[in-house]
């Protein structure tokens, strides 16, 4: 029996908490009472039979120190649960066993990975603390050390935190690859490694009911090494949960990145208009589980964070979209709804209810609709035909989930592959990796499926593993090595293992078989697998209550416990394949991308239905992941492993609560109880002998070998013989002892380490002084020298010596001669650059101050300087004899002043002038000449050339006159030739006649050429036109006489009868009169013989010549009759040809008739075809109106000698011939005068067209050519006045017609040339005068050049001279100016500053400059005068600097280096204060951070409010200089300095100093001591993890160790300022910018800068409020904040991670908040991300003073403003909004407590919405409406109901005298005894606007001023302001929708179909304390409903969904309805019952 004395302690068993220890009170023994204590301090009771169940507990296990549980001497269940609890208390989380790291979820952010803590680790893990670095560290270094491959096994249940374990070690790693990695192998590898974890999550993990972050796969991460450095990565993953996709239990969600697509959609109009994609609710695969969110988790930035890695690792914006697409197409999906398809002569099937969805699910997956159709509604079961059957609904479902879950599957996949194409381009086999498994954990559910069978086979093959590594593998070592220790029994799950995996047995290979079976079910393999394996010890066959269905389920005994598997769906899950039908669609698809992502072995199902002999079957999902988990068993084994077993301490996943019972199962079958066994019992430490004997030598050196060294650390005492054993080749020790063995190795190392550095410290001090020495002989070697480089460089050692060497003389010296030297060296660049530039001003000012040293000067440049002077000062006597021969224009004299310059190599602007004065000289000489010679010449091209000459040059002469005259007299007698030549081509006697009379007007007679060949052509043409008319009248008369005698004549004339009409019809005319007179003959002898024949054939010629009557015809027809019937029949055919058509065809029927042939008749046929082509010719002619043709016809006429027959149409047809020739010849003539430009031709021309009637195009042609002519005679007239008059305006207005016109010419050049001569001129005087306004020297003399080029005088240019002459006056004083200016700043800002009488030459030379005429504001005086005022107030700074040296006082001190920097001086004092600055503030910040990094805030309430708003105004002024842009900050680094060190891309380092970068940087920004460097790179570290450059885990903790560092390190606080500056310059991530703002936001919430550092900080800020959008909020919340805490000091708070987690969420804003009255409460209030709107409510109660109890009845609306946001202040884009809402009025939205105002600014940037809030009253209960004491209180529920009532009336009151009360109290409160009497003071106060507008239009505003002032009398408007508030409420309390929130929809579907009144599409619903009431849009009330009835209620952001019992229909409807404020509607809901609720409570 164990007695237990009292002070021990024991294990108490405890029902909450499993065991606890306590302290035993007093002493008791096994079986009876005793008393305890516990731990919290309370007494317990322990009753006798609980006696019998305590244990001993050691006093060690209660200590939280052992985070090795194999050191725990009392080592069980209780003793190892109660380390972990207390340790997950203390927030360690991290214990191990031996090497095995526990690692427990503290479901918490905890500040454990830190860059410090990182770096820690990274140093090495001896003597740390467990961590998950530590086994990212032995993995990395055995890895190293071994050159071995190395496995992470990181195991544990869903929620665990292997994930977050997994990123961890990643993340280590990848910062091990870093360290090691040179520039040039940098390829951001590490960094794609981990982006790809944010996909792999976003694509594979979900809410689970046991994690809200459960990876639904698993996957093991192969980092490939080489050299230290990562190489490249690879991924495999194990068995997505596909079925996720289609079905989530209760409280679980589907994958994530469904919701975060779909909020991307919300922000991101144009996803949303590809996508189509609507809230979360409105899909079956994810509304169906009841969580469509997870509290604290934005799916918006978790899917900008996917996109952002997406980039990191190079998708393409098209393979983006093309997943977005795939992943809303599994939505689609999931959307439609399958009814059954009623068939009256067939088997009913299905058909999808929504083809809408069916089309965007097609149109998203790129197939055709209908084949998607037939897939899921129809089956093939044809082998050769298609035969199609058709599925019942619930298989057309299974189909339409099969399809879902394989095209996400295929997706999810394709991710995987396609991020191993990124992160493994480096596929080297010499490479080691390490590999990092994360796989699922054990899983035990209420409903067990094919999953969760797999997933444990996993987890017990990863146990095998485990039990081979740690139990078998050690204790075979142990036999090896023959060592000795107890046996210790392990679990064995090798039979679990054959259960499952067993050939043939097993249970995945009997799934398989039954698969193959016909017709297997999943019945038929849980009857096979239950008698296969009844006696199994491992399977069972559940009794009834054992599970849930356990009729259909099988137990398993694995190694965590029994579980439970319900067979429904196992085959199916199994086969995971996809129906061939469906298959085959998928494979038809338009999309590349869709088909890249389908397997090989879908697109080889899709080619067909397979059989016997076909393709090879498809594995099944079992026999795949068997294969994988072998594959991952080999590699495993390759491989040393590292296990992570991480835990879960609860199931409500929240910080604090560790759970004893979950936390003891998870020991109990993660086998960590027998690791600590056997470990314990065993030797865990072991060494090779060559490893022990080196690392322990030290300890013993004189030990020659090992055993000598084991014996002598026996005999010692140091290694006991029962802590070790020696084996066959190690030496196997104790934990324990190995600890001791290193402790005793740390103090040898000690001692021998203080003896090195004993000598070292003393090699290093004489180095130290030989290293002074040296630095004293180079500074007196550099005095000696006297060169400023030498002497700079040895001064720039003096840091190295003690104090810098300040107390030395030689020191002293030394920087006196270096400034004496800087001196010397500017004055003898002064001296060169006065020398180079050639100017005697500055010359004798540089000589001046070289002599003004004292001792003066001595330099080689001085004599060069004094010849230079006297060869200037020759110059510029030669300059002035120049300007006075240029004035005279003294030829002669400029010539030889101009030789004598070019002997001096003198080149100004004088004789720039001078040869320009000579050379217009010798050209005016030239010019005048030529002319004369021209007009001497009568030359017209010499003579316009040269007067365009003068004209150019501007000189105006008799020559010049006489030349003109001459030109124009030239001019006109070409003109005349011109029109002579033209008319003699045209042949045309009118034009030859205008043109010789046009020569005679200008003189020209018959001595011209022209004139003579005029007058003989028209002696031609006149005879030629005698001629013709002749031929004409004898051919009309028939004169065959005539018509040969002058066609006789026609040949001697030469006219040619093709183009002389009258000819060829005269020569015509005379062969038909002479082949008549021989016809006529021949009849006349035929007559006479009467011979038949002869009288035929005379007659058939007379036919044929077109005789048809005369003596000679009727002869021979009458002699014909005689001859009888058939001759005279004969006689008619022969004369057929005078006959119609139709005569002649009757005629020749009538021949045929009496048989009558022969030659007669065919002579009639030829008179008829004669006859018809006349017909046809004549006709044709009649119609032709082409000249040309119709001269042809006619020819053809009369050769047919037709013309007799057609009398009356030849007359018309010659007329019009003869007009058609008038009118060629009219064309012709306009052809030619236009051509000659000859007016007076044209002109006649035209009045000859006019006369015959002739119009057309030719004419209208013509006649805008005539007009054109005129145009340009009268240009040409007017530009020759205007050049005469030297009009230049009116010139160049007409040279621009002309130029328009094309017109060239002399006179036009001549134009021209004086055009630009009065340009140049017009341009020179103005250069002049713009010389003269802006006193420009040089551009005057420029313009004095084209003076004398253009030949100017005048008084003009003598002003002009006058002015350069004082303006050359100034230059020269301001020359002599700046060259003082020049040497006097030597002295102003050199090291050693000025003394009395240096101002003296400054002052001299402003006087003369101003004696000369320099104006005040002229640049240079000023720039003179603000130095003299420097000088002036030089040595009162310089004395004050030497005072607050003296004093060391900071604040002198710093107002001393103020005035430096005002002054823009630099003193050796001011170099000397900056030092002694920074030694004062690092002592400041020692003291400050040894004081927590917090001093006492500025006592403020003594102090007036103006003076700190003035004192903020003057900071904001200062700080906007450009002085104070954060790169000049006096304590930046230099680039040098930064870049020093850096061995590759040393300019890219010092270029990218301050600017944003994705890498660490080398060393801090500033200058800081070496421990604060180093923390500066760890701040770098944080910040480039927190804004998301690089991915690390829990990014809030980063920026919560920032913060802590800044608070409690003021030395780092300017650090921190300026890194995040450089990361928020140039940063070309959005996403980073929006980080790095929050990060500030918090830092000057928590800390200011130093004083020093004030001015830079705002100065940045400032400007980035210049910016647009989110950057101009977040910088103008920081100046906010920033001045506050400039004015109040350092809060000393920093945020929660928790806090600071919510700045991820939304932003940081400044917001405004008002009364109903527009009063604003608060302006510019800064609100943080974690401040809702209850805590927001509460300070808008403080700010007003409220004391009324009823406060909390009070909340925040959000209203809605008229027109748009400045797009400038948008924090995100604004997106569409539903057209169905967009004409639904929005009210004010009351805000729920637990909103956030970053939300809603955020939502109402995207609706692109102006918005205010309002403070105002929330919820009204009857039980809260009574009276309120606080004035505050009242006034707000009197403003609150006035706006309801009278200024928006939204309230409509419908009681006229309650009305018009109202209206009387608010006209009354407003006014008080102004209350309006008159009409005129109505009007004059705006009453009207207390009328409410729904009823100010029912009356006229006389009407109701009228009404209002009646209302003053009423009792209701006298009352007391107080009963005024009140009254006006009360009256409103009694109205039944008063205190409603109001909210205006419309009806998209009411299932009501006997609603009664029912509803209208527009409705007004209110929310209030009795319910819900409907109204229509007059707000009418239809119905009314108590929140009882209100069934279930929900939406989207476009509609509303209430489901209501309506009591008269008893029976439930559901009413759907638009608009935008569906959220605000069920905010409304909750709101109005909680409070009811509360009431009840209360009551």
């Amino acid at each position: 029996m164990t007695t237990y004395e009292e002070g021990t302690w024991l294990w108490k068993p405890d029902d909450e908490h499993v065991t606890l220890p306590a302290k035993v009170l007093s002493s008791f023994r096994t079986g009876s009472v005793g008393k305890v204590l516990t731990e919290d301090g309370e007494e317990h009771t322990i009753d006798a039979k609980l006696s019998e169940t305590v244990t001993v507990c050691e006093e060690q296990c209660l200590s939280s120190k052992v985070d090795n549980l194999i050191t725990l001497n009392d080592l069980n269940e209780n003793s190892i649960l109660h380390n972990l609890r207390i340790r997950f208390k203390l927030d360690m989380i991290y214990t191990s066993v031996s090497s095995i790291l526990i690692s427990v979820n503290p479901f918490k952010m905890l500040p454990l990975y830190t860059p410090e803590i990182m770096e820690s680790y990274v140093q090495g893990i001896r003597g740390k603390d467990p961590h998950v670095f530590a086994i990212g560290y032995q993995a990395y270094n055995n890895m190293m050390n071994d050159c071995s491959n190395q496995s992470v096994i990181i195991s544990g249940e869903s929620g665990a935190g292997k994930s977050e374990a997994t990123k961890l070690i990643l993340q280590f790693l990848s910062d091990l690859s870093g360290r090691a990695a040179t520039a040039a192998s940098d390829t951001h590898i590490e960094q794609q490694i981990l982006q790809a974890n944010p996909i792999m999550e976003a694509f594979g993990n979900a809410k689970t009911v046991r994690n809200n972050n459960s990876s639904r796969f698993g996957k093991l991460i192969t980092v490939k090494f080489q050299g230290g450095s990562i190489k490249g990565a690879s991924i495999i993953n194990y068995l997505l949960e596909k079925s996720r996709v289609v079905m989530q239990s209760k409280g679980e969600r589907n994958y994530h990145i469904f919701y975060q697509i779909i909020s991307a959609c919300e922000c991101n109009p144009a996803l949303k208009e590809e996508l189509h994609l609507d809230g979360p609710d409105m899909y079956e695969y994810l509304n169906k589980s009841g969580v469509t969110a997870i509290a604290g988790l934005s799916d918006e930035k978790e899917f900008d964070d996917l996109v952002s890695a997406m980039d990191a690792l190079h998708f393409t914006p098209e393979e983006k979209m093309d997943i977005w697409k795939l992943v809303a197409a599994v939505l689609y999906l999931g959307n439609l709804k399958f009814v059954v398809d009623v068939r009256p002569n067939a088997e009913d099937g299905s058909k999808i209810e929504n083809p809408d969805v069916l089309a965007n699910a097609a149109r998203l997956i790129g197939v055709n609709p209908d084949d998607l159709n037939k897939s899921l509604c129809f089956r093939n079961v044809g082998n050769r035909s298609v035969i199609l059957v058709s599925y019942t609904v619930d298989q057309a479902s299974t189909m339409r989930d099969a399809l879902a879950k394989s095209l996400y599957g295929d997706l999810f996949q394709f991710l995987i592959n396609r991020i191993n194409v990124t992160i493994n381009k480096d596929s080297s086999d010499s490479a080691n990796v390490i590999g990092v498994l994360d796989i699922f954990g054990f899983e035990c559910f209420v409903s067990n499926s094919f999953e969760q069978m797999c997933i444990n086979y996993c987890n017990e093959k990863l146990q095998f593993h485990f039990n081979e590594h740690i139990f078998r593998l050690e204790q075979e070592m142990y036999a090896v090595e023959g060592v000795i220790v107890p046996k210790s029994d392990f679990a064995d799950n090798q039979p679990t293992l054959d259960l499952l995996e067993k050939k043939a047995e097993g249970i995945f290979a009997m799934i398989d078989e039954e698969i193959n079976v016909p017709k297997g079910s999943d019945e038929g393999f849980l009857n096979k697998a239950c008698i296969r394996h009844k006696g199994h010890p491992n399977f069972d066959k559940p009794k009834p209550k054992a599970c849930v269905n356990s009729i259909n389920c099988f137990g398993v005994k694995h190694y965590a416990g029994v579980v439970y598997y319900d067979v429904k769906n196992f085959l199916e899950k199994n086969k995971d394949s996809l129906h061939p039908d469906v298959a085959s669609v998928v494979k038809s698809s338009t999309s590349a991308f869709v088909l890249n992502v389908m397997p090989k072995e879908l697109e080889a199902s899709s080619g067909g239905r397979g059989g016997r002999g076909g393709k090879a079957k498809k594995q099944t999902l079992g026999s795949q992941f068997k294969l994988q988990q072998q594959q991952l068993m080999d590699t495993l084994n390759a491989t040393y492993p590292h296990f992570v077993r991480c835990m879960k301490p609860n199931t409500v996943l929240k910080g604090n609560v560790f759970d004893e019972e979950l936390m003891l199962a998870q020991l109990r079958y993660s086998g960590l109880l027998e690791v600590c066994r056997i470990r314990k019992l065993g030797f865990p430490v072991r060494r090779d002998f060559d490893e022990f004997y080196k690392r322990y030598k030290c300890i013993s050196p004189s030990c020659a070998d090992l055993d000598s060294l084991i014996a002598k650390l026996t005999e010692e005492g140091k290694l006991p013989a029962a802590q070790f054993q020696k084996g066959t080749t190690k030496v196997f020790m104790k934990n324990g002892i190995s600890a001791e063995l290193d402790d005793f190795r740390d103090e040898a190392f000690l001692f021998w380490a203080v003896k090195v550095q004993t000598v070292i410290r003393g090699c290093i001090m004489r180095l130290k002084l030989r290293a002074w020495i040296k630095v004293l002989e180079r500074i007196r070697a550099a005095v000696a020298s006297r060169v400023e480089k030498t002497l700079s460089d040895a001064l720039n050692d003096v840091a190295e010596l003690p104090f810098h060497g300040v107390h030395l003389q030689l020191v002293k010296d030394a920087r006196l001669l270096q400034q004496r030297l800087v001196e010397e060296k500017e004055v003898a660049k002064l001296l060169t650059n006065a020398i180079s530039q050639r100017d005697l001003d500055t010359l004798r000012s540089a000589v001046g101050a070289a002599n003004s040293m004292s001792p003066p000067l001595v330099h080689d440049a001085l004599s060069t300087a004094a010849s230079l002077i006297v060869e200037l000062e020759a110059e510029l006597a030669l300059k002035a004899e120049l300007k006075s021969a240029i004035a005279s224009r003294d030829k002669a004299l400029i010539e030889e002043l101009l030789i004598k310059a070019e002997g001096m190599n003198l080149e100004c602007e004088e004789t720039r002038q001078a040869a320009a004065l000579k050379l217009r000289l010798e050209e005016e000489d030239e010019a005048v000449s030529n002319l004369k010679t021209a007009i001497a010449d009568r030359d017209l091209r010499s003579l316009s050339a040269f007067l365009a000459k003068m004209g150019e040059m501007g000189l105006e002469t008799a020559d010049v006159a006489e030349g003109r005259k001459l030109e124009e007299q030239l001019l006109a007698e070409i003109q005349a030739k011109n029109a002579i030549t033209a008319a003699i081509t045209e042949r045309r006697i009118a034009s030859i006649e205008s043109a010789l009379k046009k020569a005679a007007s200008v003189g020209l007679d018959s001595s011209c050429s022209q004139v003579a060949d005029a007058n003989a052509l028209l002696s031609v043409l006149l005879a030629e036109l005698a001629c013709v008319e002749s031929l004409q009248s004898s051919t009309a008369a028939r004169d065959l006489s005539a018509l040969e005698g002058w066609v006789a004549e026609a040949a001697r004339l030469n006219l040619n009868s093709t183009k002389v009409t009258s000819l060829s019809d005269a020569i015509a005319m005379v062969s038909i009169i002479k082949n008549e007179n021989t016809c006529k003959s021949e009849l006349t002898a035929a007559a006479a013989s009467a011979d038949v024949s002869a009288l035929s054939a005379a007659l058939q010629k007379a036919s044929e010549l077109g005789i048809s009557a005369g003596a000679e015809i009727d002869a021979a027809t009458e002699a014909m009759s005689k001859l009888g019937a058939a001759a005279e029949m004969q006689t008619k055919l022969l004369n057929a040809g005078k006959l119609t058509v139709v005569e002649i065809e009757a005629l020749i029927a009538e021949a045929e008739g009496m048989g009558i042939g022969g030659s007669e008749l065919a002579a009639a046929n030829t008179s008829l075809a004669r006859v018809k082509e006349a017909d046809a010719l004549v006709a044709a002619m009649m119609a032709c109106t082409d000249f040309a043709e119709l001269s042809k016809m006619y020819a053809q006429a009369r050769e047919l000698n037709i013309e007799s027959k057609y009398p009356t149409e030849f007359v018309e047809i010659k007329a019009y011939l003869e007009t058609l020739t008038a009118q060629d010849k009219l064309v012709t003539g306009f052809l030619s005068a236009v051509n000659s430009n000859d007016i007076d031709t044209l002109t006649a021309l035209l009045h000859d067209a006019a006369a015959i009637g002739f119009t057309g195009p030719a004419v209208d042609s013509a006649t805008t050519e005539l007009a054109r002519l005129e145009a340009e005679k009268e240009i040409l007239a007017s530009i020759s006045a205007a050049i005469e008059s030297k009009d230049v305006e009116s010139l160049k207005s007409l040279l621009a017609s002309a130029d328009e016109r094309g017109m060239t010419g002399d006179k036009i050049q001549q134009g021209r040339v004086v055009a630009d001569r009065e340009k140049l001129v017009a341009d020179t005087m103005a250069k002049i005068a713009s010389a003269i306004s802006s006193s420009n020297l040089g551009l005057l003399n420029e313009a004095f050049e084209m003076v004398i080029q253009l030949g100017l005088s005048g008084p003009d240019i003598d002003d002009a001279t006058a002015a350069r002459d004082a303006l050359a006056a100034v230059d020269s004083a301001i020359r002599e100016l700046n060259a003082t200016v020049s040497t006097v700043s030597v002295k102003v800002y050199s090291k050693g500053g000025i003394v009395e009488g240096d101002a003296a030459p400054l002052e001299a030379a402003l006087s003369v400059a101003r004696e000369k005429g320099v104006p005040e504001d002229h640049a240079d005086l000023l720039v003179a005068t603000n130095l003299l005022t420097t000088m002036g107030l030089q040595p009162a700074v310089q004395e004050q600097c030497k005072a607050a040296l003296e004093s060391n006082d900071k604040k002198l001190l710093r107002a001393a280096l103020q005035a430096c920097d005002d002054l823009e001086l630099n003193l050796e004092a001011k170099d000397t204060i900056k030092i002694q600055l920074k030694e004062l503030s690092d002592h400041e910040a020692m003291m400050l951070e040894e004081s927590g990094g917090v001093v006492d805030a500025p006592d403020l309430e003594n102090v007036d409010a103006e003076i700190l708003e003035k004192e903020r105004e003057d900071r904001r002024t200062n700080s906007k200089n450009t002085k104070y842009r954060f790169w000049n900050y006096s304590n930046l680094r230099s680039p040098d300095d930064y870049a020093k060190g850096t061995l590759l891309g040393k300019k890219k380092v010092k270029d990218g100093m301050l600017k944003w970068q994705d890498n660490l940087i080398p060393k801090s920004l500033l200058n800081l001591n070496r421990d604060n460097s180093k923390l500066g790179i760890n701040i770098h570290r944080c910040l480039l993890g927190y804004m998301g450059d690089k991915q690390m885990s829990f990014p809030a903790t980063l920026a919560h160790d920032i913060l802590t560092k800044g608070l409690e390190g003021p030395a780092v606080r300017n650090e921190i300022y300026i890194q995040l500056m450089k990361q928020l310059s140039h940063n070309p991530k959005p996403e980073s910018i929006a980080r790095g703002w929050q990060l500030m936001c918090m830092c000057v919430s928590t800390f200011p800068p130093t004083d020093d550092f004030e001015l830079f900080l705002l100065n940045f800020i400032l400007n980035k409020m210049e910016g647009l959008g989110a950057v101009k909020n977040y910088s103008k919340y920081c100046l906010r904040t920033l001045e506050g805490m400039i004015t109040s000091g350092a809060s000393g708070f920093v945020p929660s991670v928790e806090e600071i987690s919510a700045y991820k969420e939304r932003p940081p804003v400044l917001t405004t908040i008002e009364l109903v009255d527009g009063q604003v409460l608060s302006e510019e209030l800064p609100v943080t991300p974690d401040l809702n709107v209850g805590k927001i409510t509460e300070i808008c109660s403080h700010f007003l003073d409220l004391e009324d109890p009823r406060i909390s009845t009070l909340g925040l609306f959000v209203y809605d403003m008229p027109g748009e946001p400045d797009e400038t202040e948008l924090i995100e884009p604004r997106k569409k909004v539903n057209p169905m809402v967009l004409d639904l009025q929005r009210t004010p939205r009351p805000l729920r407590n637990d909103d956030f105002l970053g939300d809603i600014i955020v939502q109402k940037a995207r609706q692109g919405r102006n918005f205010k809030f309002v403070f105002k009253k929330k919820i009204f209960l009857d039980c809260t409406n009574g009276p309120s004491d606080d004035p505050q209180y009242r006034r707000l529920l009197y403003l609150q109901a006035e706006d309801e009532v009278i200024t928006t009336g939204r309230l409509k009151i419908n009681d006229e005298a309650l009305l018009m009360d109202l209206i009387a109290m608010s006209v009354a409160y407003n006014f008080g005894e102004e209350y309006p009497t008159e009409i005129d003071q109505f009007f004059e106060t705006e009453c009207i606007s207390f009328i409410p507008e729904y009823i100010r239009t029912t009356k006229t505003e006389d009407e109701w001023a009228k009404i209002v002032i009646d209302l003053g009398s009423s009792e209701c408007a006298n009352m007391e302001h107080h009963d005024l508030e009140v009254g006006f409420v009360d009256k409103l309390l009694k109205l039944p929708l008063y205190g409603g929130h109001v909210f205006y929809v419309k009806v998209a579907n009411n299932t009501s179909k006997n609603l009664e009144p029912a509803l209208p599409e527009r409705l007004t619903l209110v929310f209030r304390e009795d319910g819900l009431h409907i109204l229509n849009e007059m707000q009418e009330p239809l119905h009314h409903y108590g929140f009882s009835d209100v069934i279930r209620w929900g939406g989207s952001s476009r509609q509303f969904s209430l489901v209501i019992w309506d009591a008269v229909e008893e029976a439930t409807y559901e009413l759907m309805l638009h608009t935008a404020q569906a959220s605000d509607m069920a905010s409304a809901i909750l709101d109005h019952i909680n409070a009811i609720m509360m009431a009840r409570e209360d009551e």
